[in-house]
């Protein structure tokens, strides 16, 4: 369906990781063929898959590599998975069983589409393009804020970040030490493991993206 991450087969037995995008829209062929549109988070660019040539993108049964946090494309497309999927706790549920459904590998029109996915309540509309272009170290101009959101998941290690403290929500600088993709009953996304300058490393930590902040 619309909107579905996905992993797509490169077709060459000398490339291990597939390749994550998004499905785009659906067509079937006067013969019954059918064919997705995808769109690559490497680079925007598109083209048509047979179903036999996509994997769901679901990061609960994805194992991740070193080599997958070093790939921008990745990183957005766990972004876009988190945005879509798990963006707060009042769209969970919405969520859960989105994911569920596309396990099972059922198509209906009742599933929820691109436009209507549960959005972050701390997190500004985000646009679209965004989980195509952006980067930690240059944000896009327009629509700043909205860009931060994806921003946030494209850090790398011994990379300076500014992270918010909920309990007294003041900032604090900290240097990010190393990133896993983490799934137990605590914790489900991407987190970084940082040290905050200046203080004890038994203060170091995990933490989400959404805990990162940017200041003009």
């Amino acid at each position: 369906m619309p909107g579905t991450p996905v992993l797509v087969d490169p077709l060459d037995p000398e490339i291990r990781q597939w390749w994550p995008a998004v499905i785009v829209s659906k067509q079937e062929e006067e013969a019954g063929v059918v064919r997705h549109q995808v769109r690559y988070f490497e680079d925007g660019s598109y083209s048509d898959c047979l179903p036999s040539e996509l994997l769901l993108f679901d990061i609960a049964k994805t194992t991740f590599d070193q080599s997958a946090f070093e790939d921008p494309a990745m990183r957005r497309a766990i972004a876009y998975y988190e945005w879509r999927f798990l963006s707060t706790p009042s769209s969970a549920n919405t969520g859960v069983s989105e994911i569920l459904r596309l396990r099972d590998h059922t198509d209906t029109e009742s599933a929820t589409l691109l436009d209507q996915s549960p959005m972050s309540v701390s997190c500004p509309p985000i646009q679209f393009e965004h989980f195509f272009q952006t980067t930690s170290a240059e944000p896009m101009a327009a629509d700043r804020d909205s860009a931060d959101c994806i921003r946030a998941y494209m850090h790398r290690m011994d990379e300076m970040v500014d992270i918010i403290d909920g309990r007294d929500m003041k900032i604090y600088r900290a240097r990010i030490l190393d990133m896993e993709f983490l799934c137990n009953e605590e914790r489900l996304g991407l987190y970084y493991y940082v040290h905050y300058i200046g203080w004890n490393s038994k203060f170091d930590e995990w933490v989400p993206p959404s805990r990162l902040v940017y200041t003009v």
